[in-house]
């Protein structure tokens, strides 16, 4: 794979040595903070009014939806697009150093010929007169003169020095990384089993006036996808989940509901539904395990959360519910209702971040919008252009005279 920083002799000589693991471990943790960057930037400047045009909460939630998006397609950008090399090494340095470890390598292969040729014994080999002509750095190659005089050859010198090792630092970083990211994606996993074994729990609400209001809602919405609606044993808060076959999980007491209640709750999640939260949050959990050890990306993940509760806040009362009365049920339904625990779901609220949310309802100076189609489109051409960007760029060395 190419590299940030290149990936010809200049990356592995210069930088890393002869150690292309090193080079892909760096390259993509350079690359994705580079990303988490921009998506940062990006949703710091939806927060600031220009002119009349505000960003809501859905343009925020899809602009870390992107980043995330583009975090997961680094590498196969980065492998696919071509190189767009920026000159910034000084190329003197580079050539010098290059040089140095091209001419000590023949040295060494030389050396090595000469002793089993029979021309110079490995006891009359002298390191130090063969490199000195050269301007070589010495240190090092007692080692390799040492070796010559019991008969080991260069190659196996460098296995005892690890060199040649099966196993470089390169290689123990990259493994490093893929299990902090098996165990940072671990819940997501372990969510989705805990669905299924969940569901079921669950029984179908079939009931004749649960389904028509679905309907009559999820076509306000624009929804055309079916929409299970189950009702599960327990007082949880309600919650959504299922790419493919969407399902509404509620709790026992939804029986007794008013009509007002029942309306705000089936519209939230049903705008959870709509606007595919569900897919974009598993996006975001998994963006945020490859960069397990970047605290941008979980705070990206966070911010995702929020906004999207935000988002689908804006959806209901778009609508027509009258933002107040929204909040208070809202109130209610955290207050009274337990979590779930470890499902993969986007549940309608929690008490962590409710503040917000209320203050966020009940702000008239706020933009409360979806994503329009003009800026969607914005939205998706600027995140191509920045992946397009991060993944070709390589930093090389300046042309000198």
């Amino acid at each position: 794979m190419r590299g940030f920083f290149g990936g010809g002799s200049f990356f592995e000589g210069v930088l890393l040595g002869n150690d292309p693991a090193l080079g892909v471990a760096i390259d993509l943790a350079v690359k994705s903070g580079a990303v988490l960057l921009c998506g940062w930037l990006a949703a710091v400047a939806c927060r600031v009014p220009w002119g009349k045009w505000q960003a809501s909460a859905a343009v925020r939630h899809r602009v870390w939806s992107l980043t995330f998006a583009g975090v997961l397609l680094l590498p196969c950008a980065t492998w696919l697009l071509p190189e767009w090399r920026v000159a910034v090494w000084p190329a003197d340095v580079v050539r010098e150093e290059v040089a140095a470890r091209e001419i000590s390598g023949s040295v060494s292969e030389g050396m090595e010929d000469r002793t089993e040729s029979g021309e110079v014994s490995a006891e009359g080999l002298d390191v130090e007169e063969e490199l000195r002509p050269l301007g070589l750095p010495m240190e090092g190659w007692g080692e390799i003169e040492n070796a010559a005089s019991v008969g080991l050859s260069v190659d196996e010198v460098a296995d005892v020095r690890g060199e040649n090792s099966r196993w470089s630092w390169g290689m123990r970083l990259v493994g490093l990384w893929i299990l902090g990211a098996l165990a940072a994606a671990l819940p997501l996993g372990v969510g989705l089993w805990m669905n299924r074994r969940t569901l079921r729990r669950a029984r179908e609400l079939e009931s004749g006036e649960w389904q028509e209001l679905v309907r009559e809602l999820s076509g306000r919405l624009g929804l055309r996808r079916g929409v299970g609606v189950y009702e599960l044993p327990g007082e949880k808060i309600p919650v959504t989940w299922g790419v493919w076959r969407p399902v509404i999980l509620l709790p026992e007491s939804a029986r007794d509901w008013s009509e007002e209640r029942r309306r705000c709750v089936l519209l939230h999640e049903l705008a959870h539904i709509q606007r595919r939260d569900v897919l974009w949050q598993m996006v975001g959990r998994l963006g945020a395990s490859v960069c397990w050890f970047n605290p941008m990306g979980w705070y990206g993940l966070r911010q995702l959360r929020l906004e999207r509760e935000l988002a689908c806040d804006d959806a209901v009362v778009s609508l027509g519910e009258v933002a107040t009365a929204y909040a208070d049920q809202l109130l209610d339904l955290a207050t009274q209702l337990g979590e779930h625990r470890l499902v993969v779901g986007v549940t309608m609220g929690r008490l962590s971040g409710l503040e917000t949310r209320i203050r966020a309802l009940l702000d008239p100076l706020r933009a409360h919008g979806p994503v329009t189609r003009r800026v969607a489109v914005g939205l998706g051409l600027g995140a191509m252009v920045v992946l397009a960007a991060t993944a070709s760029l390589r930093l090389v060395a300046a042309e000198g005279e």
